[in-house]
Protein backbone atom coordinates (compact mmCIF):
# COMPACT_ATOMS: atom_id res chain seq x y z
CA UNK A 1 0.00 0.00 0.00
CA UNK A 2 1.28 3.48 -0.88
CA UNK A 3 2.58 5.46 2.11
CA UNK A 4 1.74 9.15 2.18
CA UNK A 5 2.59 9.81 5.86
CA UNK A 6 5.91 11.66 5.51
CA UNK A 7 5.01 13.59 2.36
CA UNK A 8 1.58 14.60 3.59
CA UNK A 9 3.02 15.94 6.84
CA UNK A 10 5.44 18.09 4.86
CA UNK A 11 2.71 19.34 2.52
CA UNK A 12 0.34 20.21 5.36
CA UNK A 13 3.12 22.37 6.82
CA UNK A 14 3.54 24.09 3.44
CA UNK A 15 -0.23 24.60 3.11
CA UNK A 16 -0.24 26.35 6.49
CA UNK A 17 2.28 28.88 5.14
CA UNK A 18 0.34 29.74 2.00
CA UNK A 19 -0.86 33.31 1.57
CA UNK A 20 -4.37 33.93 2.87
CA UNK A 21 -6.90 35.81 0.77
CA UNK A 22 -6.49 38.74 3.19
CA UNK A 23 -2.73 38.76 2.53
CA UNK A 24 -3.30 38.68 -1.23
CA UNK A 25 -5.75 41.58 -0.97
CA UNK A 26 -3.22 43.60 1.01
CA UNK A 27 -0.65 42.96 -1.74
CA UNK A 28 -3.16 44.26 -4.28
CA UNK A 29 -3.16 47.61 -2.45
CA UNK A 30 0.55 48.17 -3.15
CA UNK A 31 1.35 50.84 -5.71
CA UNK A 32 4.60 49.66 -7.25
CA UNK A 33 6.36 46.44 -8.28
CA UNK A 34 9.28 47.24 -5.98
CA UNK A 35 6.94 47.42 -2.98
CA UNK A 36 5.38 44.11 -4.01
CA UNK A 37 8.82 42.50 -4.18
CA UNK A 38 9.69 43.88 -0.74
CA UNK A 39 6.44 42.56 0.71
CA UNK A 40 6.90 39.07 -0.77
CA UNK A 41 10.41 38.80 0.67
CA UNK A 42 8.71 38.70 4.09
CA UNK A 43 6.58 35.69 3.12
CA UNK A 44 7.19 32.05 2.24
CA UNK A 45 8.25 33.35 -1.20
CA UNK A 46 11.50 34.79 0.23
CA UNK A 47 13.77 32.15 -1.33
CA UNK A 48 12.09 32.43 -4.72
CA UNK A 49 12.19 36.24 -4.74
CA UNK A 50 15.88 36.22 -3.79
CA UNK A 51 16.49 33.77 -6.64
CA UNK A 52 14.68 36.11 -9.04
CA UNK A 53 16.69 39.11 -7.87
CA UNK A 54 19.97 37.36 -8.73
CA UNK A 55 18.84 37.18 -12.36
CA UNK A 56 16.77 40.29 -13.10
CA UNK A 57 14.59 42.99 -11.53
CA UNK A 58 11.10 44.48 -11.60
CA UNK A 59 8.23 42.51 -13.09
CA UNK A 60 10.63 40.05 -14.74
CA UNK A 61 12.06 39.24 -11.29
CA UNK A 62 8.59 38.31 -10.05
CA UNK A 63 7.88 36.09 -13.04
CA UNK A 64 11.22 34.34 -12.54
CA UNK A 65 10.40 33.92 -8.83
CA UNK A 66 6.96 32.43 -9.47
CA UNK A 67 8.40 29.99 -12.02
CA UNK A 68 11.12 29.00 -9.56
CA UNK A 69 8.54 28.49 -6.80
CA UNK A 70 6.53 26.07 -8.96
CA UNK A 71 9.66 24.25 -10.11
CA UNK A 72 10.63 23.74 -6.46
CA UNK A 73 7.12 22.47 -5.76
CA UNK A 74 7.60 19.75 -8.38
CA UNK A 75 10.96 18.75 -6.90
CA UNK A 76 9.48 18.64 -3.40
CA UNK A 77 6.58 16.46 -4.48
CA UNK A 78 8.86 13.90 -6.12
CA UNK A 79 11.27 14.02 -3.16
CA UNK A 80 8.68 13.66 -0.41
CA UNK A 81 7.09 10.48 -1.80
CA UNK A 82 8.43 7.08 -2.77
CA UNK A 83 7.30 3.94 -4.62
CA UNK A 84 3.55 3.71 -5.35
CA UNK A 85 2.82 7.07 -3.72
CA UNK A 86 5.35 8.75 -6.01
CA UNK A 87 3.76 7.12 -9.06
CA UNK A 88 0.41 8.64 -8.09
CA UNK A 89 2.06 12.04 -7.68
CA UNK A 90 3.59 11.67 -11.14
CA UNK A 91 0.13 11.14 -12.65
CA UNK A 92 -0.92 14.53 -11.27
CA UNK A 93 2.26 16.15 -12.60
CA UNK A 94 1.88 14.56 -16.04
CA UNK A 95 -1.29 16.57 -16.53
CA UNK A 96 0.85 19.70 -16.21
CA UNK A 97 3.21 18.20 -18.81
CA UNK A 98 0.24 17.94 -21.16
CA UNK A 99 -0.65 21.59 -20.61
CA UNK A 100 2.94 22.68 -21.31
CA UNK A 101 3.13 20.62 -24.48
CA UNK A 102 -0.16 22.17 -25.64
CA UNK A 103 1.21 25.67 -24.98
CA UNK A 104 4.24 24.90 -27.16
CA UNK A 105 2.12 23.23 -29.83
CA UNK A 106 -0.17 26.24 -29.95
CA UNK A 107 2.78 28.64 -30.06
CA UNK A 108 4.54 26.85 -32.93
CA UNK A 109 1.27 26.48 -34.86
CA UNK A 110 0.46 30.18 -34.51
CA UNK A 111 4.10 31.26 -35.09
CA UNK A 112 4.40 32.92 -31.68
CA UNK A 113 7.91 34.09 -30.80
CA UNK A 114 10.06 31.97 -28.51
CA UNK A 115 10.06 34.37 -25.54
CA UNK A 116 6.26 34.51 -25.41
CA UNK A 117 5.97 30.71 -25.54
CA UNK A 118 8.48 30.31 -22.70
CA UNK A 119 6.68 32.98 -20.69
CA UNK A 120 3.43 31.01 -20.94
CA UNK A 121 4.85 27.73 -19.63
CA UNK A 122 4.21 26.44 -16.13
CA UNK A 123 7.12 25.43 -13.92
CA UNK A 124 5.18 22.34 -12.85
CA UNK A 125 5.58 18.94 -14.45
CA UNK A 126 8.00 16.08 -15.05
CA UNK A 127 9.43 17.44 -18.33
CA UNK A 128 12.58 19.46 -17.49
CA UNK A 129 12.45 23.16 -18.36
CA UNK A 130 15.54 22.73 -20.58
CA UNK A 131 13.65 20.16 -22.65
CA UNK A 132 10.61 22.43 -22.90
CA UNK A 133 12.93 25.25 -23.98
CA UNK A 134 14.35 23.10 -26.78
CA UNK A 135 10.83 22.21 -27.94
CA UNK A 136 9.78 25.87 -27.92
CA UNK A 137 12.64 26.75 -30.28
CA UNK A 138 11.14 24.56 -33.02
CA UNK A 139 10.40 26.39 -36.25
CA UNK A 140 7.72 23.97 -37.49
CA UNK A 141 5.38 21.26 -36.26
CA UNK A 142 7.51 18.65 -38.01
CA UNK A 143 10.58 19.79 -36.09
CA UNK A 144 8.61 19.91 -32.83
CA UNK A 145 7.40 16.33 -33.19
CA UNK A 146 10.87 15.13 -34.18
CA UNK A 147 12.30 16.64 -31.01
CA UNK A 148 9.53 15.09 -28.92
CA UNK A 149 10.52 11.69 -30.32
CA UNK A 150 14.20 12.33 -29.61
CA UNK A 151 13.40 13.25 -26.00
CA UNK A 152 11.17 10.14 -25.69
CA UNK A 153 8.20 12.19 -24.55
CA UNK A 154 5.06 10.09 -24.17
CA UNK A 155 3.02 12.94 -25.69
CA UNK A 156 4.66 12.17 -29.03
CA UNK A 157 2.82 8.83 -29.21
CA UNK A 158 -0.65 10.10 -30.25
CA UNK A 159 0.75 12.87 -32.47
CA UNK A 160 3.05 10.49 -34.34
CA UNK A 161 -0.01 8.82 -35.87
CA UNK A 162 -0.85 12.13 -37.60
CA UNK A 163 2.68 13.07 -38.66
CA UNK A 164 2.13 12.55 -42.38
CA UNK A 165 -0.88 14.92 -42.47
CA UNK A 166 0.29 17.36 -39.84
CA UNK A 167 0.16 20.46 -42.06
CA UNK A 168 -3.52 19.91 -42.88
CA UNK A 169 -4.90 19.34 -39.38
CA UNK A 170 -6.55 22.21 -37.46
CA UNK A 171 -4.95 23.19 -34.15
CA UNK A 172 -8.13 22.25 -32.25
CA UNK A 173 -7.90 18.72 -33.66
CA UNK A 174 -4.26 18.34 -32.63
CA UNK A 175 -5.03 19.52 -29.11
CA UNK A 176 -7.97 17.14 -28.91
CA UNK A 177 -5.77 14.23 -30.03
CA UNK A 178 -3.51 14.94 -27.04
CA UNK A 179 -6.38 15.42 -24.59
CA UNK A 180 -8.23 12.27 -25.60
CA UNK A 181 -4.99 10.26 -25.38
CA UNK A 182 -4.28 11.61 -21.89
CA UNK A 183 -7.75 11.04 -20.45
CA UNK A 184 -7.92 7.57 -22.03
CA UNK A 185 -4.71 6.62 -20.21
CA UNK A 186 -6.08 8.08 -16.98
CA UNK A 187 -9.26 6.04 -17.34
CA UNK A 188 -7.23 2.87 -17.81
CA UNK A 189 -5.18 3.70 -14.70
CA UNK A 190 -8.38 4.15 -12.68
CA UNK A 191 -9.65 0.75 -13.76
CA UNK A 192 -6.42 -0.87 -12.59
CA UNK A 193 -6.47 0.84 -9.21
CA UNK A 194 -10.12 0.11 -8.42
CA UNK A 195 -11.99 1.76 -5.58
CA UNK A 196 -8.96 3.34 -3.91
CA UNK A 197 -8.64 5.73 -6.86
CA UNK A 198 -11.98 7.47 -6.32
CA UNK A 199 -10.38 10.82 -5.40
CA UNK A 200 -8.32 10.61 -8.58
CA UNK A 201 -11.49 9.92 -10.54
CA UNK A 202 -13.23 12.94 -9.04
CA UNK A 203 -10.28 15.22 -9.70
CA UNK A 204 -9.94 14.19 -13.33
CA UNK A 205 -13.71 14.25 -13.82
CA UNK A 206 -13.56 17.95 -12.97
CA UNK A 207 -10.62 18.40 -15.35
CA UNK A 208 -12.50 16.56 -18.11
CA UNK A 209 -15.56 18.76 -17.61
CA UNK A 210 -13.42 21.91 -17.82
CA UNK A 211 -11.89 20.58 -21.06
CA UNK A 212 -15.29 19.69 -22.53
CA UNK A 213 -16.94 22.98 -21.58
CA UNK A 214 -14.05 24.84 -23.19
CA UNK A 215 -14.68 22.80 -26.35
CA UNK A 216 -18.38 23.72 -26.24
CA UNK A 217 -17.56 27.40 -25.80
CA UNK A 218 -15.08 27.33 -28.68
CA UNK A 219 -17.69 25.85 -30.99
CA UNK A 220 -20.49 28.17 -29.86
CA UNK A 221 -18.35 31.22 -30.48
CA UNK A 222 -17.13 30.02 -33.87
CA UNK A 223 -18.95 30.20 -37.22
CA UNK A 224 -17.68 26.70 -37.96
CA UNK A 225 -19.50 25.21 -34.98
CA UNK A 226 -22.59 24.14 -36.91
CA UNK A 227 -20.44 22.31 -39.44
CA UNK A 228 -18.69 20.41 -36.66
CA UNK A 229 -21.99 19.56 -34.98
CA UNK A 230 -23.19 17.95 -38.19
CA UNK A 231 -20.12 15.70 -38.08
CA UNK A 232 -19.26 13.29 -35.27
CA UNK A 233 -19.17 15.79 -32.43
CA UNK A 234 -18.46 13.06 -29.88
CA UNK A 235 -14.92 12.88 -31.21
CA UNK A 236 -14.30 16.26 -29.61
CA UNK A 237 -15.21 15.27 -26.03
CA UNK A 238 -13.02 13.53 -23.49
CA UNK A 239 -13.98 11.18 -20.70
CA UNK A 240 -14.60 10.66 -17.80
CA UNK A 241 -16.54 13.80 -16.79
CA UNK A 242 -19.68 14.42 -14.75
CA UNK A 243 -21.39 16.25 -17.62
CA UNK A 244 -22.67 13.65 -20.05
CA UNK A 245 -22.03 13.79 -23.77
CA UNK A 246 -25.77 14.13 -24.35
CA UNK A 247 -25.82 17.27 -22.18
CA UNK A 248 -22.84 18.69 -24.02
CA UNK A 249 -24.41 17.96 -27.41
CA UNK A 250 -27.69 19.53 -26.26
CA UNK A 251 -25.87 22.73 -25.24
CA UNK A 252 -24.19 22.84 -28.64
CA UNK A 253 -27.40 22.27 -30.58
CA UNK A 254 -29.63 24.62 -28.55
CA UNK A 255 -27.19 26.92 -26.81
CA UNK A 256 -27.04 30.66 -26.96
CA UNK A 257 -24.29 32.41 -25.05
CA UNK A 258 -26.63 35.24 -24.09
CA UNK A 259 -28.87 32.84 -22.14
CA UNK A 260 -28.27 30.80 -19.01
CA UNK A 261 -27.53 27.63 -20.92
CA UNK A 262 -24.90 26.21 -18.61
CA UNK A 263 -27.16 24.65 -16.04
CA UNK A 264 -26.18 21.00 -15.89
CA UNK A 265 -27.37 17.89 -14.09
CA UNK A 266 -24.26 17.79 -11.91
CA UNK A 267 -25.68 20.45 -9.60
CA UNK A 268 -22.43 21.13 -7.71
CA UNK A 269 -21.26 23.16 -10.71
CA UNK A 270 -24.36 25.29 -11.12
CA UNK A 271 -23.71 28.08 -8.57
CA UNK A 272 -20.28 28.64 -10.17
CA UNK A 273 -21.63 28.48 -13.71
CA UNK A 274 -24.28 31.03 -12.72
CA UNK A 275 -21.50 33.39 -11.58
CA UNK A 276 -19.73 32.74 -14.88
CA UNK A 277 -22.86 33.57 -16.85
CA UNK A 278 -23.36 36.82 -14.91
CA UNK A 279 -19.74 37.81 -15.56
CA UNK A 280 -20.05 36.92 -19.24
CA UNK A 281 -23.20 39.03 -19.60
CA UNK A 282 -21.20 42.03 -18.31
CA UNK A 283 -17.97 41.75 -20.29
CA UNK A 284 -18.66 39.02 -22.93
CA UNK A 285 -15.39 37.22 -22.13
CA UNK A 286 -15.58 33.46 -22.67
CA UNK A 287 -12.72 33.01 -20.20
CA UNK A 288 -15.23 33.66 -17.40
CA UNK A 289 -16.58 30.13 -17.75
CA UNK A 290 -13.19 28.44 -17.44
CA UNK A 291 -12.19 30.79 -14.61
CA UNK A 292 -15.28 29.96 -12.56
CA UNK A 293 -14.84 26.24 -13.17
CA UNK A 294 -11.28 26.67 -11.88
CA UNK A 295 -12.76 28.39 -8.81
CA UNK A 296 -15.02 25.36 -8.32
CA UNK A 297 -11.98 23.06 -8.52
CA UNK A 298 -10.12 25.24 -6.01
CA UNK A 299 -13.05 25.16 -3.58
CA UNK A 300 -13.36 21.39 -3.94
CA UNK A 301 -9.62 20.78 -3.52
CA UNK A 302 -9.11 23.22 -0.64
CA UNK A 303 -11.05 20.95 1.72
CA UNK A 304 -9.34 17.68 0.79
CA UNK A 305 -6.30 18.06 3.05
CA UNK A 306 -8.47 18.12 6.19
CA UNK A 307 -11.11 15.66 5.05
CA UNK A 308 -8.69 13.04 3.64
CA UNK A 309 -5.36 13.54 5.46
CA UNK A 310 -3.93 10.06 4.84
CA UNK A 311 -3.82 9.66 1.05
CA UNK A 312 -3.69 11.43 -2.29
CA UNK A 313 -6.15 14.10 -1.10
CA UNK A 314 -3.38 16.19 0.49
CA UNK A 315 -1.18 16.32 -2.66
CA UNK A 316 -4.19 17.16 -4.83
CA UNK A 317 -5.17 19.93 -2.44
CA UNK A 318 -1.65 21.30 -2.28
CA UNK A 319 -1.08 21.30 -6.04
CA UNK A 320 -4.39 22.99 -6.87
CA UNK A 321 -3.98 25.59 -4.12
CA UNK A 322 -0.37 26.33 -5.03
CA UNK A 323 -1.21 26.81 -8.71
CA UNK A 324 -4.08 29.11 -7.70
CA UNK A 325 -1.78 31.09 -5.40
CA UNK A 326 0.78 31.55 -8.18
CA UNK A 327 -1.98 32.55 -10.58
CA UNK A 328 -3.25 35.17 -8.12
CA UNK A 329 0.26 36.56 -7.61
CA UNK A 330 0.84 36.82 -11.37
CA UNK A 331 -2.49 38.62 -11.70
CA UNK A 332 -1.60 41.04 -8.88
CA UNK A 333 1.89 41.76 -10.23
CA UNK A 334 0.75 42.41 -13.81
CA UNK A 335 -2.17 44.52 -12.57
CA UNK A 336 0.05 46.69 -10.38
CA UNK A 337 2.45 47.08 -13.29
CA UNK A 338 -0.40 48.38 -15.48
CA UNK A 339 -1.84 50.60 -12.74
CA UNK A 340 -5.15 48.75 -12.42
CA UNK A 341 -7.50 49.78 -9.62
CA UNK A 342 -6.85 47.71 -6.44
CA UNK A 343 -10.56 46.97 -5.98
CA UNK A 344 -10.74 45.47 -9.46
CA UNK A 345 -7.65 43.37 -8.71
CA UNK A 346 -9.24 42.03 -5.53
CA UNK A 347 -12.56 41.29 -7.23
CA UNK A 348 -10.81 39.03 -9.75
CA UNK A 349 -8.73 36.97 -7.34
CA UNK A 350 -9.43 33.25 -7.27
CA UNK A 351 -10.65 32.44 -3.78
CA UNK A 352 -12.29 29.81 -1.62
CA UNK A 353 -15.95 30.78 -1.25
Amino acid sequence: MASFDYGNARLRAKISRMLSIESLESLADLKTIDRLISALVKTSYQRSIEHGLTITHGLACLQEAFDFELEQMTKDLLRFYQDEAQKEIQILLEQQDLKNVKVILRGIYQKVNYEDIIGSLSGIGTIPINTLSQLARSTSLQELFSKMLVFHLSESEPLFLHLSEINNIPLSKLEMVLEKWFFKNILEEFNRQGEKAWLFREYFAIEADITNLNTVLRFLSSPESRIVIQENIEEFFVEPGHISRNELKHILEKGNLSRKIFKVKYSNYNPFLAHAQDSFNKDHLLSNFENWMEVYKLNWAARLSSRYPLGIGVPISYIVRKISEARNLRWISHSINFGINPEYIKANLMRVI
